[in-house]
């Protein structure tokens, strides 16, 4: 499922949604916090409703069946840091490869106009400044080392074309 938040305009993939005195919350990721955001209904145009395949229906939860224990959610939302929670972590990928299909880069909060040039392994070159740097391939923008201009990872791209076929 796919949401964008009527004031903001991000757009946020859903990983459930449950319900708090019959409105109702989706939960998303913020990846440039890496924290858990609850939106709330309200605020939100569904852009696709397409539900995921590992979501189940838990006393009117649609949530992962991994999340189906006692005050999980309630764990979830004061954990500051929920990519150290195996159980969340393997969800999220899980939920992100089924959903790849969504063009992530318009997802994101940010999109830079800049590609970085791919030169081997795991090696750019920056178009700028001439600098090559190594990169995180999963990092969908990356900063030179020298001028410090934002730039879209060429490895991100060929990663997340790669993992296409799994939908």
């Amino acid at each position: 499922m796919l949401i964008k938040n009527n004031k903001t305009d991000i757009k946020s993939l859903v990983y459930g949604v449950y319900y708090v005195n019959d409105n109702q919350r989706y939960i998303t990721f913020d990846n440039s916090l890496k924290i858990v955001d609850i939106q709330i209904e309200e605020e939100c145009e569904v852009i696709d409703n397409k539900y995921s395949k590992y979501w189940i229906d838990i006393n009117h939860k649609l949530l992962p069946k991994e999340w189906n224990y006692t005050l999980f959610l309630e764990e979830l939302v004061d954990n500051p840091a929920p990519l150290n929670d195996d159980i969340f972590r393997e969800v999220k990928e899980r939920i992100d490869k089924e959903f790849l299909y969504y063009d992530i880069c318009k997802i994101d909060k940010k999109m830079v106009d800049i590609n970085a040039i791919e030169i081997g392994e795991s090696w750019v070159l920056c178009p700028e400044c001439d600098e090559a740097f190594e990169v995180d391939k999963n990092s969908k923008i990356i900063n030179c080392n020298s001028c410090e201009i934002e730039l879209n990872n060429p490895y991100y791209n060929i990663l997340s074309k790669g993992l296409n076929g799994l939908r």
